[in-house]
């Protein structure tokens, strides 16, 4: 009785650290990119960093083309930048903090999904963006305009 007490005990150990491992193998392969909303309280300013601010909506298929292409480049790019996203079909506060922003570079934030990166903006997506979004990521993380903090002086 006690041989089989301990086969039973080892035989739930392993099978709970397999479990746990393949727990965290999944977890480390998800990206943070999709799916996700940025707070207020988020947003940290590191002089090393451009702040990226990407309002979004939820079902848009643009959105969801232009967060794959940002997972895409997080490897190469991620030393660069914090990107901060905000929901904006169904958040109100965030439809806001989008027309405070668009209105801060003197445009409508008409559209989305609507891309900040320091003093460059973007508006829409197509895969002929890509390699401005790259070039103006590079450009501005040296850059000491924020956006957000420009609303807030």
């Amino acid at each position: 009785m006690r041989k089989k007490l301990v086969i039973i005990l080892i035989t739930l150990l392993v099978l709970g650290f397999v479990g746990g491992i393949g727990v965290l193998a999944y977890k480390n392969n998800q990206k943070s990119i999709q799916n996700t909303d940025s707070n207020i309280e988020d947003i940290v300013f590191d002089e090393e960093k451009v702040n990226m601010y990407l309002f979004w909506g939820d079902g848009c298929p643009h959105c969801e083309e232009l967060m794959k292409f940002l997972d895409n480049i997080e490897e190469e790019y991620k030393d660069l930048y914090n990107l901060y996203k905000f929901e904006v079909w169904h958040n109100e506060d965030n439809s806001q903090l989008m027309d405070q922003v668009a209105d801060k570079f003197g445009k409508e934030a008409n559209g989305v999904p609507f891309l900040v990166i320091g003093e460059e903006s973007f508006i829409g997506y197509n895969e002929v963006m890509n390699k401005d979004i790259k070039k103006a990521i590079k450009e501005q993380v040296k850059n000491d305009f924020d956006v957000y903090q420009e609303l807030n002086k």
